[in-house]
């Protein structure tokens, strides 16, 4: 053996070479090893809450001109079920009309997306006033506005 081939000086700074870039790859994760992943992963639906202020009225009116009111019926929920919407509409003057979408003794409900056309003088503010009647005859405000 040849003296100071492995000096205790040689072997430690070996070690050191060796052993350094080990640890570190420890330090950074990098070992190959898999981290624990579950077999599979489900999405958990995250149930969507449409507050008062966010829903779509079931009724709407949309004024064309002055001569013109077209009310709407978007239905919505437990609104499937009506058999007349009664629609009254009275102007600036204190003039009502009143119209309907369906009739109490149908058999068939108001269809979705229905429209009723009012034409008169709607120059100033106009009261609208719609209400749905179920099957059993009870009656719902749907709309009280003024436009």
């Amino acid at each position: 053996m040849i003296p100071g081939l492995f000096s205790n000086h040689t072997i430690r700074l070996s070690m050191i070479l060796l052993a350094g870039p080990a640890v570190l790859l420890i330090i950074a994760g990098c070992t190959g090893m898999p981290s624990s992943i579950p077999a599979s992963t489900v999405a958990t639906p995250v149930p969507v809450v449409v507050t008062t202020a966010e829903k779509i009225p079931p009724v709407s009116v949309e004024r064309v001109g002055s001569e013109k009111l077209i009310i709407h019926f978007q239905g919505g929920e437990g609104l499937d079920n009506l058999m007349e919407i009664e629609i009254t509409v009275t102007d600036s003057r204190g003039t009502s009309k009143t119209q309907s979408l369906g009739t109490r003794q149908a058999t068939t409900p108001v269809q979705r997306y229905a429209t009723s056309t009012f034409v008169g003088s709607f120059t100033g503010t106009t009261h609208v006033i719609a209400a749905g009647y179920s099957p059993n005859g009870s009656l719902t405000t749907l709309l009280d506005t003024w436009i």
